[in-house]
Protein backbone atom coordinates (compact mmCIF):
# COMPACT_ATOMS: atom_id res chain seq x y z
CA UNK A 1 0.00 0.00 0.00
CA UNK A 2 2.91 2.51 1.09
CA UNK A 3 4.70 1.43 -2.88
CA UNK A 4 1.63 2.40 -4.41
CA UNK A 5 0.81 6.06 -2.62
CA UNK A 6 4.49 6.76 -3.11
CA UNK A 7 4.27 5.59 -7.04
CA UNK A 8 0.83 7.70 -7.17
CA UNK A 9 2.51 10.73 -5.67
CA UNK A 10 5.61 11.00 -7.42
CA UNK A 11 4.97 12.88 -10.51
CA UNK A 12 3.10 15.65 -8.38
CA UNK A 13 6.76 15.38 -6.05
CA UNK A 14 8.72 15.91 -9.24
CA UNK A 15 6.01 18.84 -10.52
CA UNK A 16 6.54 20.33 -7.21
CA UNK A 17 10.24 20.16 -6.99
CA UNK A 18 10.71 21.59 -11.15
CA UNK A 19 8.13 24.59 -9.53
CA UNK A 20 10.81 25.50 -6.85
CA UNK A 21 13.37 25.65 -9.16
CA UNK A 22 11.75 27.91 -11.96
CA UNK A 23 9.29 30.73 -12.00
CA UNK A 24 6.51 31.73 -15.09
CA UNK A 25 6.64 35.56 -16.29
CA UNK A 26 3.96 36.38 -18.55
CA UNK A 27 3.66 32.97 -19.66
CA UNK A 28 7.76 32.26 -19.92
CA UNK A 29 9.43 29.86 -17.81
CA UNK A 30 12.53 31.40 -16.37
CA UNK A 31 14.98 29.44 -14.17
CA UNK A 32 14.33 30.90 -10.15
CA UNK A 33 16.69 33.65 -10.46
CA UNK A 34 15.63 34.71 -13.89
CA UNK A 35 18.77 34.67 -15.39
CA UNK A 36 17.67 31.39 -17.82
CA UNK A 37 15.00 31.73 -20.39
CA UNK A 38 13.57 27.80 -20.45
CA UNK A 39 10.50 27.98 -22.14
CA UNK A 40 8.81 30.14 -24.74
CA UNK A 41 5.51 28.15 -25.12
CA UNK A 42 4.54 27.21 -28.68
CA UNK A 43 0.90 28.31 -28.03
CA UNK A 44 2.09 31.63 -27.22
CA UNK A 45 0.35 33.99 -28.88
CA UNK A 46 2.50 37.36 -28.97
CA UNK A 47 3.79 38.50 -32.02
CA UNK A 48 6.09 40.60 -30.16
CA UNK A 49 8.63 40.14 -27.21
CA UNK A 50 10.90 41.60 -25.26
CA UNK A 51 13.24 38.95 -23.21
CA UNK A 52 13.48 41.07 -19.66
CA UNK A 53 16.95 42.79 -18.91
CA UNK A 54 18.91 40.27 -16.58
CA UNK A 55 18.23 37.50 -18.61
CA UNK A 56 21.81 35.63 -19.52
CA UNK A 57 21.33 32.85 -21.52
CA UNK A 58 18.25 31.65 -23.77
CA UNK A 59 17.84 28.04 -23.25
CA UNK A 60 18.38 25.34 -25.50
CA UNK A 61 14.88 25.06 -28.14
CA UNK A 62 13.59 27.73 -25.65
CA UNK A 63 11.29 29.45 -28.84
CA UNK A 64 10.71 25.73 -30.12
CA UNK A 65 8.09 25.83 -32.65
CA UNK A 66 6.88 28.84 -31.70
CA UNK A 67 4.65 30.31 -35.18
CA UNK A 68 3.01 33.24 -33.48
CA UNK A 69 6.24 35.11 -32.54
CA UNK A 70 7.37 37.94 -35.24
CA UNK A 71 9.64 40.17 -33.52
CA UNK A 72 11.88 39.89 -30.84
CA UNK A 73 14.45 41.77 -28.82
CA UNK A 74 17.42 40.63 -26.62
CA UNK A 75 18.28 42.11 -23.41
CA UNK A 76 21.87 43.75 -23.03
CA UNK A 77 22.36 41.49 -20.81
CA UNK A 78 22.67 38.82 -22.69
CA UNK A 79 25.37 36.11 -22.54
CA UNK A 80 24.75 32.74 -24.31
CA UNK A 81 22.05 31.69 -26.89
CA UNK A 82 21.45 28.06 -26.67
CA UNK A 83 21.51 25.30 -29.46
CA UNK A 84 18.32 25.32 -31.31
CA UNK A 85 17.03 28.59 -29.41
CA UNK A 86 14.85 29.60 -31.78
CA UNK A 87 14.35 26.60 -34.44
CA UNK A 88 11.16 26.44 -35.70
CA UNK A 89 10.11 29.97 -34.97
CA UNK A 90 8.07 32.42 -37.29
CA UNK A 91 10.53 35.09 -36.49
CA UNK A 92 10.87 37.82 -38.83
CA UNK A 93 13.38 40.50 -37.12
CA UNK A 94 15.62 40.59 -34.06
CA UNK A 95 16.17 43.29 -31.98
CA UNK A 96 20.01 43.04 -30.88
CA UNK A 97 21.22 45.07 -27.41
CA UNK A 98 24.07 42.60 -27.33
CA UNK A 99 25.68 39.64 -29.60
CA UNK A 100 26.52 37.27 -26.97
CA UNK A 101 29.82 35.58 -26.36
CA UNK A 102 28.29 31.72 -26.80
CA UNK A 103 26.09 31.49 -29.23
CA UNK A 104 25.08 27.43 -29.66
CA UNK A 105 24.81 25.61 -32.92
CA UNK A 106 21.85 26.00 -35.11
CA UNK A 107 19.85 28.44 -33.15
CA UNK A 108 17.96 29.44 -36.28
CA UNK A 109 16.85 25.38 -36.28
CA UNK A 110 16.39 25.49 -40.08
CA UNK A 111 18.66 23.81 -42.99
CA UNK A 112 16.90 23.33 -45.90
CA UNK A 113 16.69 26.32 -48.47
CA UNK A 114 12.87 28.20 -47.95
CA UNK A 115 12.40 27.44 -44.67
CA UNK A 116 12.92 30.21 -42.39
CA UNK A 117 11.54 33.42 -42.77
CA UNK A 118 13.53 35.85 -40.65
CA UNK A 119 14.92 38.46 -42.78
CA UNK A 120 16.10 41.20 -40.51
CA UNK A 121 18.74 41.81 -37.89
CA UNK A 122 18.22 45.48 -36.11
CA UNK A 123 19.59 47.41 -32.68
CA UNK A 124 19.14 49.99 -30.61
CA UNK A 125 20.50 53.11 -29.51
CA UNK A 126 21.77 51.31 -26.59
CA UNK A 127 23.55 48.25 -28.57
CA UNK A 128 26.69 47.55 -26.89
CA UNK A 129 28.91 45.50 -29.37
CA UNK A 130 27.01 45.03 -32.47
CA UNK A 131 25.14 47.80 -35.43
CA UNK A 132 22.30 46.87 -38.11
CA UNK A 133 23.99 47.47 -41.85
CA UNK A 134 20.88 47.02 -43.71
CA UNK A 135 19.65 44.64 -41.90
CA UNK A 136 22.98 42.76 -41.31
CA UNK A 137 24.76 42.34 -37.87
CA UNK A 138 28.01 43.37 -37.53
CA UNK A 139 30.56 44.22 -34.83
CA UNK A 140 30.16 48.11 -33.24
CA UNK A 141 33.20 48.75 -35.60
CA UNK A 142 32.10 47.20 -38.64
CA UNK A 143 35.21 45.09 -38.88
CA UNK A 144 33.02 42.18 -38.04
CA UNK A 145 30.21 40.33 -39.81
CA UNK A 146 28.39 38.60 -36.93
CA UNK A 147 24.81 37.57 -38.33
CA UNK A 148 23.04 37.20 -41.84
CA UNK A 149 19.45 36.53 -41.80
CA UNK A 150 18.66 33.08 -43.73
CA UNK A 151 16.04 35.21 -45.53
CA UNK A 152 17.50 38.63 -46.26
CA UNK A 153 17.75 37.61 -49.87
CA UNK A 154 15.41 34.50 -50.44
CA UNK A 155 16.80 33.22 -53.41
CA UNK A 156 18.70 30.20 -52.66
CA UNK A 157 19.59 29.52 -56.39
CA UNK A 158 20.75 33.12 -57.53
CA UNK A 159 20.68 35.33 -55.01
CA UNK A 160 24.06 37.58 -54.07
CA UNK A 161 25.35 39.50 -51.40
CA UNK A 162 28.26 42.13 -51.45
CA UNK A 163 29.87 42.47 -47.76
CA UNK A 164 30.75 45.72 -47.51
CA UNK A 165 34.58 46.84 -47.92
CA UNK A 166 36.01 47.59 -44.53
CA UNK A 167 34.42 44.16 -43.24
CA UNK A 168 37.96 41.87 -42.17
CA UNK A 169 36.48 38.62 -40.25
CA UNK A 170 32.96 36.98 -41.69
CA UNK A 171 32.46 35.72 -38.01
CA UNK A 172 31.81 31.93 -37.40
CA UNK A 173 28.03 30.34 -38.85
CA UNK A 174 27.44 33.86 -40.06
CA UNK A 175 25.50 32.98 -43.26
CA UNK A 176 23.70 29.78 -41.20
CA UNK A 177 21.10 28.80 -43.37
CA UNK A 178 21.15 31.50 -45.40
CA UNK A 179 19.16 31.04 -48.53
CA UNK A 180 21.72 32.87 -51.01
CA UNK A 181 24.02 31.32 -53.69
CA UNK A 182 26.51 34.33 -54.34
CA UNK A 183 28.54 36.31 -51.96
CA UNK A 184 31.14 39.14 -52.82
CA UNK A 185 33.82 39.30 -50.15
CA UNK A 186 35.85 42.87 -50.08
CA UNK A 187 39.43 43.31 -50.51
CA UNK A 188 39.36 43.85 -46.99
CA UNK A 189 38.41 40.71 -45.33
CA UNK A 190 41.77 38.63 -43.81
CA UNK A 191 39.45 35.71 -41.67
CA UNK A 192 37.16 33.48 -42.46
CA UNK A 193 35.97 31.38 -39.35
CA UNK A 194 34.19 27.99 -39.12
CA UNK A 195 31.15 26.95 -41.15
CA UNK A 196 30.99 31.00 -41.82
CA UNK A 197 28.75 30.34 -44.91
CA UNK A 198 26.81 27.10 -44.14
CA UNK A 199 24.00 28.56 -45.76
CA UNK A 200 20.57 26.21 -46.10
CA UNK A 201 20.47 22.66 -47.87
CA UNK A 202 19.18 22.61 -51.37
CA UNK A 203 18.70 19.54 -53.45
CA UNK A 204 18.75 19.67 -57.14
CA UNK A 205 15.40 18.29 -58.45
CA UNK A 206 15.81 15.08 -60.34
CA UNK A 207 18.84 14.58 -58.25
CA UNK A 208 19.32 12.59 -54.78
CA UNK A 209 22.49 14.92 -53.68
CA UNK A 210 22.05 17.85 -51.10
CA UNK A 211 24.04 20.59 -51.91
CA UNK A 212 24.95 23.05 -48.49
CA UNK A 213 27.14 24.95 -50.53
CA UNK A 214 27.49 28.76 -52.31
CA UNK A 215 27.15 28.61 -56.35
CA UNK A 216 29.83 31.31 -56.34
CA UNK A 217 32.11 33.27 -54.09
CA UNK A 218 33.82 36.56 -55.47
CA UNK A 219 37.05 37.30 -53.59
CA UNK A 220 38.59 40.42 -53.89
CA UNK A 221 41.52 40.21 -51.28
CA UNK A 222 44.74 40.35 -52.95
CA UNK A 223 46.09 37.36 -50.39
CA UNK A 224 43.99 34.56 -49.82
CA UNK A 225 42.60 35.30 -46.33
CA UNK A 226 43.41 32.77 -43.35
CA UNK A 227 40.24 30.16 -42.57
CA UNK A 228 39.46 28.96 -40.00
CA UNK A 229 38.10 24.86 -39.89
CA UNK A 230 36.16 25.06 -43.02
CA UNK A 231 34.36 27.91 -43.20
CA UNK A 232 32.58 26.99 -47.06
CA UNK A 233 31.86 23.36 -46.02
CA UNK A 234 32.26 22.43 -49.23
CA UNK A 235 34.34 24.26 -51.41
CA UNK A 236 34.84 21.29 -53.97
CA UNK A 237 31.25 22.68 -55.62
CA UNK A 238 32.19 26.57 -55.72
CA UNK A 239 33.66 28.52 -58.50
CA UNK A 240 35.61 30.92 -57.02
CA UNK A 241 36.76 34.22 -58.57
CA UNK A 242 39.73 36.42 -57.12
CA UNK A 243 41.96 39.64 -58.44
CA UNK A 244 43.72 37.67 -62.12
CA UNK A 245 47.42 38.47 -60.36
CA UNK A 246 46.42 37.30 -57.51
CA UNK A 247 44.85 33.12 -58.98
CA UNK A 248 48.28 31.34 -59.05
CA UNK A 249 48.39 32.14 -55.37
CA UNK A 250 45.27 31.07 -54.33
CA UNK A 251 45.80 27.90 -56.80
CA UNK A 252 48.70 27.48 -54.51
CA UNK A 253 47.76 27.91 -51.33
CA UNK A 254 45.99 25.23 -48.81
CA UNK A 255 42.04 25.19 -48.79
CA UNK A 256 41.65 27.47 -50.79
CA UNK A 257 42.93 25.38 -54.26
CA UNK A 258 40.00 22.78 -53.16
CA UNK A 259 37.59 25.00 -55.44
CA UNK A 260 36.07 23.45 -58.07
CA UNK A 261 37.20 25.95 -60.38
CA UNK A 262 39.43 29.42 -59.87
CA UNK A 263 38.69 32.01 -62.05
CA UNK A 264 37.26 29.45 -64.69
CA UNK A 265 39.86 27.18 -64.33
CA UNK A 266 40.65 24.08 -62.82
CA UNK A 267 43.34 22.82 -60.85
CA UNK A 268 45.56 20.10 -62.98
CA UNK A 269 43.57 17.79 -62.57
CA UNK A 270 39.49 17.52 -61.62
CA UNK A 271 39.76 14.62 -59.09
CA UNK A 272 42.85 14.54 -56.23
CA UNK A 273 43.82 11.11 -54.76
CA UNK A 274 43.38 11.66 -51.28
CA UNK A 275 44.12 7.76 -50.52
CA UNK A 276 47.26 6.06 -52.13
CA UNK A 277 46.87 1.75 -51.96
CA UNK A 278 50.03 -0.12 -52.55
CA UNK A 279 49.07 -2.55 -54.55
CA UNK A 280 46.87 0.26 -57.46
CA UNK A 281 47.78 2.99 -59.09
CA UNK A 282 45.66 5.43 -60.09
CA UNK A 283 46.38 9.04 -62.48
CA UNK A 284 44.21 11.36 -63.87
CA UNK A 285 44.97 12.13 -67.88
CA UNK A 286 42.61 14.69 -70.34
CA UNK A 287 39.91 14.16 -67.63
CA UNK A 288 39.95 10.67 -67.16
CA UNK A 289 40.62 8.36 -64.33
CA UNK A 290 42.53 5.88 -65.19
CA UNK A 291 43.28 2.49 -62.40
CA UNK A 292 45.77 -0.24 -62.62
CA UNK A 293 45.81 -3.30 -59.95
CA UNK A 294 48.35 -5.95 -59.69
CA UNK A 295 45.23 -8.52 -59.86
CA UNK A 296 42.24 -8.85 -61.92
CA UNK A 297 39.44 -6.37 -60.70
CA UNK A 298 36.31 -8.19 -60.45
CA UNK A 299 34.47 -5.13 -59.27
CA UNK A 300 34.51 -1.20 -58.61
CA UNK A 301 31.98 0.70 -56.31
CA UNK A 302 32.01 4.47 -56.28
CA UNK A 303 30.06 6.18 -53.17
CA UNK A 304 29.51 9.90 -52.57
CA UNK A 305 30.01 11.51 -48.91
CA UNK A 306 26.32 10.28 -47.92
CA UNK A 307 27.37 6.29 -48.33
CA UNK A 308 24.85 6.14 -51.25
CA UNK A 309 26.10 4.16 -53.65
CA UNK A 310 25.70 5.59 -57.24
CA UNK A 311 27.90 3.46 -59.28
CA UNK A 312 29.04 -0.16 -59.96
CA UNK A 313 30.36 -2.40 -62.22
CA UNK A 314 31.68 -5.42 -63.12
CA UNK A 315 35.22 -5.06 -64.28
CA UNK A 316 37.38 -8.76 -65.10
CA UNK A 317 40.87 -7.05 -65.91
CA UNK A 318 43.39 -5.02 -64.06
CA UNK A 319 42.69 -1.74 -65.98
CA UNK A 320 39.91 0.69 -66.07
CA UNK A 321 38.75 3.95 -66.16
CA UNK A 322 36.40 6.55 -66.31
CA UNK A 323 35.27 10.12 -67.80
CA UNK A 324 35.46 12.42 -64.32
CA UNK A 325 32.78 14.07 -65.71
CA UNK A 326 30.33 11.61 -64.46
CA UNK A 327 31.04 11.81 -61.01
CA UNK A 328 29.73 14.20 -58.41
CA UNK A 329 31.47 16.74 -56.95
CA UNK A 330 32.75 16.07 -53.33
CA UNK A 331 34.94 13.22 -51.88
CA UNK A 332 34.07 10.20 -53.14
CA UNK A 333 35.54 6.34 -52.34
CA UNK A 334 36.29 3.68 -54.74
CA UNK A 335 36.27 0.01 -53.25
CA UNK A 336 38.23 -1.74 -55.42
CA UNK A 337 37.58 -5.66 -55.01
CA UNK A 338 40.10 -7.95 -56.50
CA UNK A 339 39.23 -11.67 -58.38
CA UNK A 340 40.73 -13.53 -55.09
CA UNK A 341 38.34 -11.41 -52.99
CA UNK A 342 40.71 -8.37 -51.77
CA UNK A 343 38.90 -5.14 -51.14
CA UNK A 344 41.17 -1.87 -51.82
CA UNK A 345 39.89 1.62 -51.30
CA UNK A 346 41.03 4.57 -52.87
CA UNK A 347 39.76 8.30 -51.49
CA UNK A 348 39.42 10.79 -54.37
CA UNK A 349 38.25 14.33 -54.05
CA UNK A 350 36.39 15.76 -57.34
Amino acid sequence: MKKTLLFMLLPLLCILLQAQETVVIDGVTFSVDRKTLIDYPEDKVDEEYVVPEGTEIIGERAFWYNKYIQVLTLPLSLKEIGDYALAGSGLKTIIWNTYPNVVGIDIWGFRSAGDSILSSFLTTDNSDNCTSIDGVLFSKDKKKLLGFPPAKIGNRLGGKYEIPEGTEIIGKEAFLSADIAVVVLPSTVNRIEKRAFSVSSLVATGSYLKMDALNKVFCKAMTPPEVIWNPFVEPEYIDLYVPEESADTYRNTDYWKRFRTINGTKGDSGIQQMKQSPNLESWIENDILYIECDETMSKITVYDTNGTCFWQGDIHENKWQMTTGEFPKGVLLLEVTTSGGKRTEIKLLN
